[in-house]
């Protein structure tokens, strides 16, 4: 798959061609059963290449709660579907903490969204990140994630992959589908198409490969 196909919406890559019956195809041919379970991974938004231990254990790195992400969970309980989260950057920095420098490793991340994957038994993922510092985490997360669960579909979103559609899209093949700009009712549409529930409304604001 070599060509990139966006449903019609308003976007910052232009190189995408809007196509949502390509949009839909590819749905058809990743999600093979219904989906009622949404996990949200909110990634680290610190670049590992520049992260400072020191800094981390002195509880000088910002750690605030992914808003964006608990917002669409909110979103898609009231649709009625079920949804929880895990803030990776939360658990990064805590692990930093309890370390306090002995043996960590900046993928400490891995333990508990490998402990999350197997409490909570999610249909899909959701995958976000904010800014550019994000990218290696959000690569790295989503390679982990199919290499262990390899038919969980990832739906990639936040600002990082708005901005960044073609890139994600391109580079990493794990991601299958984005959804682009706000996605707190795009993404209740797309549960929705995926299930059936759609009765033929037009998806916007998703990309994927072709």
């Amino acid at each position: 798959m070599d060509d990139a196909v966006i449903s019609e919406h308003i976007s910052p890559v232009l190189a995408l061609m809007p196509d949502e019956s390509l949009v839909r195809q590819r749905m058809e041919e990743v999600f093979t059963k219904p989906v009622q379970r949404l996990l949200m991974v909110a990634v680290p938004e610190i670049d590992r290449n520049s992260f400072s231990l020191d800094v981390a254990i002195q509880g000088r790195y910002p750690c605030f709660p992914p808003y964006g992400p608990a917002v669409l969970v909110r979103c898609v309980e009231k649709a009625g579907y079920s949804a929880d989260i895990i803030d990776l950057q939360f658990e990064v920095l805590r692990k930093a903490v309890e370390s306090k420098g002995d043996g960590f490793e900046f993928d400490a991340w891995k333990a508990p969204l490998e402990a999350m994957l197997d409490q909570y038994d999610p249909d899909v993922i959701g995958l976000s990140g904010m800014f550019e510092n994000c990218a290696v985490e959000y690569f790295a997360i989503a390679r982990h994630l199919k290499s262990i669960r390899p038919d969980l579909p990832i739906i990639s979103g936040g600002v990082y992959a708005t901005l960044s559609v073609d890139k994600v899209l391109r580079e990493l093949t794990e991601v299958d589908f984005v959804i682009y700009n706000e996605a707190d009712q795009t993404l209740v549409q797309f549960l929705d198409a995926i299930n059936g529930r759609d009765n033929g409304a037009g998806l916007k604001g998703v990309a994927t490969l072709d």
